[in-house]
């Protein structure tokens, strides 16, 4: 039992020499909120705002809408080939039939 008591000497003064680091630290955090230390300043940053989002998606919107209005263009001016290819491409000859919507 001595020498358990002689090796955990030393641990009881590590602990205590933490508990009194430890005390100060809260005192110190404490002590921080005292009206005589200036608060930060808080920064806000601004976002681009609605109109500048519109603004830098306009081109993307008109492009995609001349690239659908091309492919809509060939997809008419293809008549009945169009509809004919995708007949073609259903697998069995079940899938081609009227009651299909083909």
């Amino acid at each position: 039992m001595r020498d358990v008591q002689w090796k955990l000497r030393g641990l009881n003064t590590a602990l205590d020499n933490m508990a009194k680091a430890s005390d100060e630290v809260e005192k110190l955090a404490d002590s921080g909120d005292t009206p005589a230390r200036p608060q930060p300043e808080r920064v806000i940053v601004d976002g681009p705002s609605l109109f500048e989002n519109a603004a830098a998606s306009t081109p993307v919107i008109m492009a995609q809408l001349v690239l659908t209005l091309a492919l809509l263009f060939f997809v008419i001016a293809s008549g009945d080939l169009f509809y004919k290819k995708i007949v073609q491409a259903s697998s069995t000859f079940h899938d081609k039939g009227p009651e299909k919507g083909l």
